[in-house]
């Protein structure tokens, strides 16, 4: 018996444009494949639908009639200059093609166009691809953070010197990176 060949993605005629209610499907599917599929360190990130409050924005990227890759962007807490990128996946089969590059770009024109100085990334693993991808396209490792939990029970990021003052006994989640660059 002869085997099928293995799926491979379409034409390649790659275009990028903002979520629109009607891609609340497609954003679900590509955020669970891309992001938070089985062989993502973010599997808790899985959506059911469109995040609400929504991000204040998300693009999509789409081969043909598939969509296949998205970005989110939230303004950055504590800096009003800084765009933050919030969350980027691209389907596996789709990946170093370039996908996440032109989102960034599309990010960066955004980002730029309303005022933003800088865009910023809070990376939390420490998986080298991840933090290739972030150097590859012009971001620089600009501080480490800690996810802690406060005595009132709210979680912060803060910086490692900080734990000591701002985290209750055992409170301590997660170690990031925090990723910057400079928009044009």
């Amino acid at each position: 018996m002869v085997s099928p060949a293995p799926l491979a993605p379409g034409p390649f005629e790659f275009a990028v444009e903002p979520y629109r209610p009607e891609l609340e499907p497609w954003y679900v599917f590509v955020r669970n494949e891309g992001y938070a599929g089985f062989d993502s360190p973010y599997r808790d990130g899985r959506a059911a639908r469109y995040p609400d409050p929504p991000p204040l924005r998300t693009f999509l990227v789409r081969d043909g009639p598939l969509y296949v890759g998205f970005v989110d962007l939230l303004r950055f807490e504590g800096d009003p200059a800084a765009l933050d990128v919030g969350a980027i996946g691209i389907l596996p089969h789709y990946r170093r093609r370039g996908l996440g590059g032109l989102l960034l770009g599309a990010a960066s024109r955004f980002g730029h166009d309303a005022g933003y100085r800088r865009m910023q990334a809070l990376v939390r693993v420490l998986d080298p691809r991840i933090h290739a991808f972030w150097t590859r396209h012009r971001f620089a490792l600009a501080a480490l953070r800690v996810e802690v939990e406060r005595g009132d029970g709210v979680h912060v990021w803060v910086a490692p010197e900080d734990v000591a003052r701002e985290a209750r006994p055992f409170a301590i989640r997660n170690l990031s990176y925090l990723y910057s660059r400079e928009l044009p």
